[in-house]
C-alpha cells in the first residue's frame, strides 16, 4: 500500500500471487503460434519488444495508472477502460482477467482487434518510443526457435515447394515422353523406308 502511495504519480505495478515472467524465447514462440508475426504488417520482432517494455514479459501483470486514469493488464498491458471488462468500452469483448492467463490467448485475440485500429501498434505509446524505430528489432529473436527441425507438412509454404516440385516432375516426364516417341516414329519411319535417308 506505502508503495503504492509513493508511486502515485506514476502508476503502481501490482502483481498477482504466482506470477512468473516467462522467458523471451517463449513469448516470441506464443505470439508466433498465435498468428502475430506481420499481422497488418508487423513482423514478430516488432511484438516482442513491446512486450517487453510494457510488461518485462509478464503476462500476469497489472498496472494501475493514477496519473492517466487507466489500468493495464497483462503482457501487452492493454487498457481496460478501452479494451476489457464491464466498466468501459470492452471493445475486445473479454473480462480484463483474461489477458492474464500465460496461454496468451485472449491476449493475442484482443491484441489483434487493437492493431486493426487506425493507429495499428501506435496505439502503445511504448512502441513508438523504443520499438517502431529501433535499428536492433532482430535481436528480441535471436537464438528463438520458432519452428521445429522437421518443417511442419502443414506449412503453406511446404505446400508450395512440393506443388512446384509435381509440376516440375510432370513437365519433365511429359518431355520424356514426346522425345520417345519423336524417336521412334523416326525409326519406324526408317524402317518403312529403308533408302529414303540414301537417296537424301
Amino acid at each position: 500500500m506505502k508503495a503504492c502511495m509513493v508511486l502515485s504519480l506514476l502508476g503502481c505495478l501490482v502483481v498477482p500471487t504466482g506470477a512468473y515472467i516467462l522467458g523471451r524465447c517463449t513469448v516470441a514462440k506464443k505470439l508466433h503460434d498465435g498468428g502475430l508475426d506481420y499481422f497488418e504488417g508487423y513482423s514478430l520482432e516488432n511484438w516482442v519488444c513491446l512486450a517487453y517494455f510494457e510488461s518485462k514479459f509478464n503476462p500476469t501483470a497489472i498496472y494501475e495508472n493514477t496519473r492517466d486514469g487507466y489500468t493495464g493488464f497483462g503482457l501487452f498491458q492493454i487498457r481496460g477502460s478501452e479494451w476489457c471488462g464491464d466498466r468501459g468500452r470492452n471493445r475486445c469483448h473479454m473480462s480484463c482477467s483474461a489477458l492474464l492467463n500465460p496461454n496468451l490467448e485472449k491476449t493475442i485475440e484482443c491484441a489483434k482487434t487493437i492493431v486493426k485500429g487506425k493507429k495499428g501498434m501506435g496505439a502503445w505509446p511504448s512502441w513508438s518510443r523504443y520499438c517502431q524505430y529501433s535499428d536492433t528489432l532482430a535481436r528480441w529473436l535471436d537464438g528463438c526457435r520458432l519452428w521445429p527441425p522437421a518443417w511442419p507438412p502443414q506449412h503453406p509454404r511446404l505446400h508450395l515447394v512440393k506443388e512446384g516440385a509435381s509440376l516440375l516432375a510432370a513437365s519433365v516426364s511429359a518431355a520424356d515422353g514426346l522425345a520417345t516417341r519423336q524417336l521412334q516414329m523416326e525409326k519406324d519411319k526408317s524402317l518403312l523406308h529403308p533408302g529414303m535417308q540414301d537417296a537424301e
